[in-house]
């Protein structure tokens, strides 16, 4: 399920709270947040305790600073935060946030193109943990797609323990 939120121009914190309930509300059982930022909000908190309480694995990107820097929504409880991964070794990729606070990682790199913006045609390779946060999220949908009855706390454990 696609849940836009805001517009253009950007979305508030309420904003993405909002779109969080409403895809909780309607059955999602996934969402990823391939944002960050340095604050963290009681508002959002409250929307992903919610959509948490109803089943719903939430994961968020770990932000590309290349610091232990706490971000939100990653670092919020109910969050399974994301940094990069940059080959099969599980090297951190040089731009990814990285520290105790994150939960897992997933590649980030060279990992898929979308048509380029800016007016020019064409593809243009992407990464970053907005890239890495989907890619895991897209894990959690392959599991619920084998157990559909399963549980959204399964598969966050899952998740933590496909890393290991």
């Amino acid at each position: 399920m696609v849940v836009q939120v805001g517009t253009d121009s950007g979305a508030t914190l309420s904003d993405l709270a909002s779109g969080l309930i409403y895809a909780a509300d309607h059955g999602a059982r996934v969402a990823n947040m391939s944002w960050a930022g340095s604050s963290d909000s009681s508002t959002l908190q409250s929307a992903i305790n919610y959509a948490h309480n109803k089943g719903m694995v939430i994961f968020a990107a770990a932000g590309n600073s290349n610091c232990n820097c706490v971000t939100y929504p990653a670092a919020d409880q109910n969050v399974l935060g994301v940094a990069g991964v940059a080959n099969a070794a599980g090297d951190k990729q040089g731009d990814s946030n990285y520290g105790a606070w994150l939960k897992l990682a997933a590649p980030e790199g060279n990992m898929t193109a979308w048509p380029s913006i800016n007016g020019a045609p064409g593809y243009a390779g992407v990464g970053g943990t907005s890239i890495a946060a989907p890619a895991a999220a897209g894990i959690a949908g392959l599991f619920f797609s084998y157990d559909p009855s399963a549980s959204g706390s399964a598969a966050m454990q899952a998740e933590q323990t496909a890393r290991t």
